[in-house]
């Protein structure tokens, strides 16, 4: 097994960054791209939300998508934005905090800071500082800006 080096690590995130800035409304950014001027009327836009999966008009991209989809997640599906998210979180897996709370000692002074992150754990720090990864899955805690969804 070859060993991770840090431009490994760092492609790791920019695929990652990339997935997540995919846009979420697939059906609408894939018409504006072929609209360069964006002057489709708002109703086809919202008729291709019943359409189901859109990645081109080759019926096998749609194919190879739900290959993808069901390779996944263990069964079909067209939810793009799961499994955008899905493949971002495998290939550099972030949270963020959700809360702070003090950890006061038998007196009532503040003996360390307990963050609860978005990933289900928590993580105990004798300062208030974010972590950087969570402890217990290895998770890259981010901010709101560094992380779209």
């Amino acid at each position: 097994m070859k060993a991770t080096t840090g431009s490994d690590t760092k492609q790791r995130v920019e695929v990652a960054e990339r997935l997540r800035n995919l846009p979420t409304d697939v059906y609408k950014s894939s018409f504006v791209a072929a609209d360069a001027q964006g002057k489709l009327p708002s109703y086809i836009y919202d008729a291709m939300e019943g359409w189901g999966p859109f990645i081109a008009a080759d019926a096998q991209d749609d194919v190879g998508y739900s290959m993808i989809y069901n390779a996944v997640f263990g069964h079909s599906g067209s939810d793009y934005n799961q499994l955008r998210n899905c493949l971002a979180n495998l290939i550099d897996p972030t949270c963020e905090v959700s809360s702070v709370e003090p950890i006061e000692d038998e007196v009532g002074l503040t003996d360390g800071w307990e963050f609860h992150l978005t990933c289900g754990h928590r993580v105990v720090r004798p300062y208030n500082e974010v972590p950087s990864y969570c402890i217990e899955c290895g998770a890259r805690v981010v901010s709101d800006t560094e992380h779209a969804d």
